[in-house]
Parts: structure tokens; C-alpha cells; sequence
């Protein structure tokens, strides 16, 4: 680290979300801890202020406390959102979730109250495209309370629309990708010590204060495949994955902090497996298994069902998986063969055999979940529904997965062509809450009648 003056001073911020619904299924500021990771672990005094804490108490006294379940997942803080109008033009409320903007400046302005000065930089995290409005708050509070300070915006929407970001939100640099190469030259520009590396795999132990109640793994990045509606290959060009050590590391600095809950992060977690998924859990088995309390392990993602075996449910369900979601997608050899260049991830006709080498390594059907793709461009409702109904028949539970364009992705042309919205003027149309893609082939009666489908008994 080059020199300087003082000990640097860095304001992580995880902006509030604005949207038609949000649950909170493991949803954690992720990449903004690796930052913090790579500028902590480099002598930087770092702060993380985190505006979907569902643990605010300024918030709860104003909102009341949300419903939270036992296992690190549940409801966020909501109120009316000034952007209200979204919410009457679809006949729906749009929310503003988060902790309220009152406590989210105090939080800001407080940072750094113990060195009775302001950051050196302010690094504000983004989520999905049409989450843009939380990112915006975000940087015109932190610009109001620190008018000399630096701001810039990384994450998934900085990255997929760079120039939107910039116009939108206002900051003075956008870090698209995930290399710590644009962010430190945005540092170095500054006049700012910049951390050698690229960003660590996990974060800090400091960390458990912000992650509470469940902890993310990540083993991998990217994916090999390359299907059309998804901008894995976007945001990772090429697919990485390490070995076992440093996911345990994390794992057993989390689980001392006294975290239970992890949720895995990965875009193909069980691709290599042999090298680096199975390892990891044998590792965890050998050193949980005698404890009281057993870790919890859950898959946000699903998992491409042509790697499940035998060996794997088994490991999978003795370590401490509560379910297993998986990428059916579609029961349609077309459908795999025109979406994922280069073959069908899986023929959906062996799914039956998978669902029984999980049932038979342990898992109850209830815990075996399939995502069926609803509203990609051109999808007739038929298809999805004969989908649906054949995961259903292997004895999965079945989660209708709704489509949404994603900008960079190689569907995404033909979305901005068939959807009746501005998708690339306007980043709130590609939210899939408001299924951009209807059309008398599939309509949203259609799409309720699937949900409530899947939805009903086994």
C-alpha cells in the first residue's frame, strides 16, 4: 500500500430497494464486504452502513419489526415510496424497503463520528437494474452530508448499464465488473493508497455484524454454460473456481462468530465438484457432525441437476442442506437445445432419477424444489405449463421462475424487440414483477394460473 497522510478512510453503503415486492431470501451485501475485505485487510479504516437491516430499531419504532423466519430469511422494513407512480400505472403498491431514509442518514452521518471527519470515499453497492431508484437515494444522501467526498457505484446495475448509472445516480465514477483493477484505479486517481490484489473470496470476520443471522459461500464464479437469458457471462466472463480452503476458512470463521445459516452464492456450484464442492463438504462433516448445533445449508441458486448423483445428494443432505433448488427449466429438448448453446444441461426426462437419489439420501420431497422458466420472449403459456406438470409428476415442488430481460444478455435484443415497454430506455421496465414479455400467447392470467398451480398440493 503506497503512503499517506492518515489512515484511509472508506463508507461502504448497501442502498435501500425500491420495488413491487421484496423477500428477503438471503439477500446480503456480498460483494461490498469483499471490498471492505480487500481495503480492511489493506490498514483502510472502512465503515458499512446497510439499509436493508431488518434490525433497526428507529425503523421498527416507525414501521413496527418485520416477520423474520428461523432460518435468516423473511420480510424487510416497508413504506410508501415517492416513486409511487410506478405503482399506479401497473395497479400495484411500490414499496420503498429498507430502514427509513431518517435512520439511513444517521447511520451515514454517524460513520465516522469517532474520527470527527468525513470518509476519504464513499462506495455505494447496486443490485438488479430496475433497483436503481435505492442506488440514487443512496448517492444524493451521501452527496448532501459529504459534499467534498468522492462517490462511486459498482455492483450488478453499475455493470449492466454503466451510463444509465452514471446519468441516473450521479456519482463520480461507476466500477463496472468484479475485478478490483477499475476501483483501484479509480482509488489511485484520488491520491489513495490502493490494496494489492484483486478482491479476497470472502469476507472478514468484521463481516458477522452486518451478515446477522446467515453467512454467504461462494466457490465459484460464473458458469460454463451460456444460456441466452441469463448475463452469468456478463458479469463473469470466464468461469473460476478455487479449492476447498478458502470457502471453509469463511465457513469456520462465520460458524465461530456463531452463525448457522450459509447460503451459497455460486452460478454452478456443483460444476467440479469433485475438486472443490464434495471436498468442502467433507470437511464440514468432519467437524460439525459431533456438534449440538449443526450448520444449515441453502441454495438461493438452483444447481444444474445433471451433476447430482448419488454421493453428492448423500454428502449434500449429512452436512446440513434444508432443501435443494434446481434449474429444471423446461421438460422441452428444444428448449434446451435453442437456449443453452452447445447441448441441454440435462435431459429433464432423468429428472425423475434425480429426485429419487435425493429422497433416497434423506430429503423430503417438500425440500426438493424445480424452477420452471415463464415469460421468455416468444414462450407460449403451454409450454411452461407441461413443464411444470412434469417436474410435479417426479415429486418436486415446483417455484415458476419469471423471466427478466437482462441487459447484456444474448436474449436481450430480442426482449427489447418483442416486450411493449422501453426496456433499454428504462431500466423499471425489466423487472419481471411487471412480466415485460406478455403477449396473447402467454398473458398474466396465464402466469397467475401457473403460479397458483404450483402452489397447490403435491
Amino acid at each position: 500500500m503506497s503512503f499517506f497522510r492518515t489512515r484511509p478512510r472508506a463508507l461502504l453503503v448497501y442502498p435501500p430497494v425500491y420495488d413491487f415486492a421484496l423477500f428477503d431470501l438471503f439477500l446480503k451485501p456480498f460483494g461490498l464486504l469483499r471490498v471492505e475485505s480487500w481495503l480492511g485487510g489493506a490498514g483502510w479504516d472502512t465503515r458499512c452502513v446497510n439499509a436493508l437491516d431488518y434490525e433497526d430499531e428507529a425503523s421498527a419504532a416507525v414501521l413496527g419489526k418485520p416477520k423474520r423466519g428461523n432460518f435468516g430469511t423473511g420480510k424487510f422494513f416497508r413504506e410508501g415510496s415517492r416513486e409511487g407512480e410506478w405503482g399506479r400505472l401497473f395497479g400495484r403498491r411500490f414499496s420503498r424497503y429498507g430502514i427509513v431514509q431518517g435512520a439511513f442518514e444517521k447511520r451515514l452521518a454517524s460513520a465516522f463520528a469517532h474520527t470527527g471527519g468525513a470518509p476519504d470515499v464513499v462506495l455505494v453497492s447496486s443490485g438488479m437494474t430496475y433497483w436503481y431508484a435505492g442506488v440514487r437515494e443512496a448517492v444524493r444522501s451521501c452527496r448532501s452530508l459529504f459534499p467534498k467526498t468522492p462517490i462511486a457505484v459498482g455492483g450488478i446495475y453499475a455493470s449492466l448499464l454503466p451510463g444509465h448509472c452514471a446519468a441516473s445516480c450521479g456519482p463520480d465514477a461507476v466500477i463496472a465488473g468484479d475485478s478490483s483493477s477499475a476501483l483501484g484505479d479509480f482509488l489511485g486517481r484520488l491520491g489513495l493508497p490502493v490494496p494489492a490484489g484483486e478482491y479476497p473470496d470472502s469476507p472478514r470476520r468484521e463481516a458477522a455484524s452486518v451478515l446477522k443471522d446467515a453467512a454467504i459461500l461462494r466457490l465459484s464464479r460464473g458458469c460454463p454454460y451460456s444460456c441466452d437469458y441469463c448475463a452469468s457471462r456478463v458479469l463473469f466472463p470466464r468461469f473460476s473456481s478455487a479449492g476447498p480452503d478458502a470457502a471453509f476458512e469463511s465457513f469456520r470463521v462465520f460458524r465461530e462468530a456463531g452463525i448457522l445459516n450459509f447460503a451459497f452464492y455460486d452460478d454452478a456450484l456443483l460444476v467440479n465438484k469433485e475438486k472443490v464442492f464434495l471436498p468442502f463438504l467433507e470437511r464440514v462433516i468432519s467437524c460439525t457432525e459431533k456438534n449440538d448445533e449443526r450448520p444449515r445449508f441453502f441454495l438461493p441458486n438452483a444447481v444444474h441437476i445433471n451433476e447430482i448423483d448419488s454421493r453428492t445428494a448423500f454428502l449434500m443432505k449429512r452436512s446440513g442442506f434444508q432443501e435443494v433448488r434446481m434449474g429444471f427449466e423446461s421438460s422441452s429438448p428444444r428448449f434446451h437445445a435453442e437456449h443453452t448453446p452447445g447441448g441441454a444441461k440435462f435431459e429433464p426426462r432423468l429428472f425423475s432419477e434425480t429426485v429419487r437419489l435425493l429422497r433416497e439420501a434423506g430429503f423430503p420431497s417438500r425440500a426438493l424444489i424445480a424452477y420452471v422458466l415463464a415469460g421468455l420472449p416468444g414462450q407460449r403459456a403451454q409450454e411452461a405449463e407441461a413443464s411444470l406438470r412434469a417436474a410435479r409428476a417426479s415429486g418436486a415442488r415446483v417455484q415458476v421462475s419469471e423471466f427478466s430481460p437482462v441487459p447484456g444478455s444474448p436474449l436481450w435484443e430480442k426482449a427489447v424487440s418483442l416486450s411493449r415497454y422501453p426496456l433499454a430506455e428504462e431500466p423499471l421496465y425489466q423487472n419481471n414483477s411487471i412480466f415485460p414479455l406478455e403477449w396473447e400467447g402467454f398473458t398474466q392470467s396465464d402466469l397467475q394460473r401457473l403460479k397458483e398451480l404450483a402452489r397447490s398440493p403435491l
